[in-house]
This record gives structure tokens, C-alpha cells and sequence, in this order.
């Protein structure tokens, strides 16, 4: 059993060394990061201090974040993507409860003499923040935030059309990326160290992911204050209707006409009369939650992102990282910038200059 686990190992090792072979240009592997999903996970975890006492958690949380998934994936580029200005105007429109009310909740992870009033984190939160936009400018990456346009739209675009015939790594704790995945995106659970490809949604869900934008539209989301159905659960929708764990892509009126069919045939389950009367709503969810036909983007702000994405990518500025590094006085929180710098960054700026 030991020698097959090796030599399973070893055929990895090979596989991963024969792909990275096979990168040649700048938009083979593209790496896209859930800008603001991992800073507020990163700020809030991260209870990292510098010299002065001062939290620095939300930006030496990031960087190191997004460093290790370099590191780790061997991107050829890196793309991280922040809500724009009004970002969820769109589907206000269509659903004005969207979001409505919706309150970062303050749970840090912080030493007990740390603690401070909501207002106080709230401030840090801010600071941190700007101050991490002017440390990912000296990196060899693209920062894009587009006004009128949720980040996860942008992503959406970005994996599925402005580059479909990329290899891409989406990272961000959203579920509402894994309808997304299949043989070529795959998304990065990174709560749950998780990287989610086409078997692990299957496994998780018992329903593939060309089909989980339905199961999502059934279940609502409770963090943007979207309604689902009540008493329709993935155990009873897999239990009544089946062949929504199938290979083939189901649509809503398939859904719909087959728990009438159901009714009609005397099925008195009361499953099938909430599809049905809840059909409104089906249709509403899936406007809202769904990402890969990108149909919250208007046709001008889809050239605007593809020209964003097409500039010029910034330079490796060792310097000047270096320089705010020191006046921020992280020196504990990285140990050997230069080495850090140079292994985590070096092939992205590579590949940015070919």
C-alpha cells in the first residue's frame, strides 16, 4: 500500500512538471482572486500586529494569501477583482431587497487586550484596506474594479469568455462560483483548503455543476437576503426529481412541467406543488445568481473589462514594496522580504514581460 502511495505521488509530481511544461504564454494559467471575499476573511483571521502594536492582519493576511496560491498553482498571471461603485444596481433593480440590510457582522479573531469598539475595526478595516490596494500595485498582477459591476460578474466574465481557452483558478468561499466549474475553471475553497473541480462538486452536492445554479435558485442565499422555497431542500429536490443529479443540463420548465405531470397523476407529495407555485421565484433567483451567462454585464462594460484585462500588467517594484514595508514596520510579520519577493512573484513577472 505504501509503494502504490508513492508511486501515485510520484506520477503527480510528473503530471504537474508536464503541464507547467506546456505553459508558454501569459494567458495559459490564469490565477483570479475574489478581492474583497479575501480581505475580509484575511482582516478578520489574521490577528497579525507590527512592531508598534498596530493590527496589520487584513494586509499581511492578503498578501501572504494570495502569495501562497502563486506558489502554490504556478499561475502564468494573476487577475484580483474588487466590487466597482454601486456594483449591485443591476439586480436591485430586478430584486430591491438584494443585499438590503445586510451587516458585516464583527467576529475577529483578536488577544483580548486587542479588542476594540466596532467602530474602532471598522476604521482599521478601511485603513488596512487602502493601504493593501498600494502594496498590490508594486506586484506583478492586475487589479480590476469596474463601477456598476459586482466583482463576481467580473470574475464570471474573465473565467468563462474573456479567456475560454485558459486553464483558470477561481479563489473565493462564494458558492455561487462553483456552478462555473468544469474541465477547465476550478475554484479554491480556501476556509475549507478545498480546490473544487467537476468530481469534488459532485461529491459535495450529488449534483453537477451545470446544474447547481438551480439547486442555488431552490435554496436562496441568506447572506445577500435572497429567498429560496421553503421546504424544498437538496434532499427532497435529489429524492422527487431525480434527474437533476443527471449528466444533461436541466432547465426550470423541465423542472416545472415534471412536478405538474406529478400533480396531474394524482402525486400528493407537497414538494411538487411548491415547484410549481413557486416558479416566480425560480425565475427570479436564477437571474440573479447566475454568472455564466453573464447577464448582468452590458455589452460596453464587457469591452471595458477585456481592455482593463489586456493592459500592460505593473512591474516587480522590489523598492518600493520594500520601502512601505519597512515604514509600516511589518518586519515580523514576513520574514526575508527579498526571498518572499523573489519566489512567490518572479515567474508572474516573467511571463508579464514575454
Amino acid at each position: 500500500m505504501a509503494l502504490d502511495k508513492y508511486a501515485s505521488l510520484l506520477r503527480e509530481l510528473n503530471e504537474d512538471k508536464e503541464n507547467e511544461s506546456k505553459l508558454t504564454s501569459l494567458n495559459d494559467r490564469i490565477l483570479v482572486i475574489d478581492g474583497l471575499n479575501t480581505y475580509i476573511r484575511c482582516w478578520s483571521a489574521t490577528p497579525s500586529l507590527n512592531e508598534d502594536g498596530v493590527h496589520i492582519g487584513g494586509i499581511v493576511g492578503t498578501l501572504k494569501s494570495v502569495a501562497a496560491l502563486i506558489r502554490q498553482y504556478k499561475p502564468t498571471r494573476c487577475i484580483i477583482v474588487f466590487d466597482g461603485v454601486d456594483g449591485n444596481k443591476r439586480r436591485r433593480k430586478l430584486y430591491p431587497q438584494y443585499k438590503e440590510g445586510r451587516k458585516f457582522k464583527i467576529n475577529v479573531n483578536r488577544a483580548e487586550h486587542m479588542k476594540q469598539t466596532e467602530d474602532t475595526e471598522m476604521e482599521s478595516m478601511r485603513l488596512q484596506f487602502t493601504r493593501l490596494s498600494q502594496y498590490l500595485q508594486q506586484l506583478p498582477m492586475s487589479i480590476l474594479s469596474v463601477d456598476g459591476i459586482e466583482a463576481d460578474d467580473v470574475i464570471a466574465y474573465i473565467a468563462t469568455d474573456a479567456y475560454p481557452k485558459a486553464e483558470i483558478l477561481i479563489s473565493s468561499s462564494d458558492k455561487d462560483f462553483l456552478q462555473l466549474v468544469d474541465d477547465r475553471i476550478k475554484v479554491w475553497a480556501p476556509v475549507k483548503k478545498q480546490l473544487m473541480d467537476d468530481d469534488k462538486v459532485l461529491e459535495k452536492f450529488k449534483i453537477p455543476p451545470h446544474n447547481l445554479l438551480l439547486y442555488r435558485a431552490f435554496d436562496g442565499d441568506n447572506s445577500d437576503n435572497i429567498t429560496g422555497i421553503n421546504g424544498v431542500g437538496i434532499k427532497g429536490l435529489l429524492k422527487n426529481v431525480p434527474f437533476l443529479a443527471d449528466g444533461g443540463k436541466v432547465t426550470i420548465d423541465e423542472i416545472i412541467d415534471y412536478a405538474q405531470a406529478q400533480i396531474d397523476d394524482g402525486n400528493k407529495y407537497a414538494i411538487f406543488k411548491k415547484i410549481v407555485d413557486g416558479r416566480d421565484i425560480l425565475e427570479r433567483n436564477c437571474k440573479l445568481m447566475n454568472l455564466r451567462e453573464n447577464t448582468n454585464i452590458p455589452g460596453p462594460t464587457k469591452l471595458k473589462i477585456k481592455r482593463l484585462i489586456d493592459m500592460d500588467i505593473n512591474k516587480l517594484d522590489r523598492m518600493s514594496f520594500k520601502k512601505m514595508f519597512m515604514t509600516d514596520k511589518m518586519f515580523n510579520a514576513i520574514g526575508n522580504i527579498d526571498n518572499w519577493l523573489t519566489t512567490s512573484f518572479n515567474t508572474l513577472e516573467t511571463f508579464a514581460r514575454k
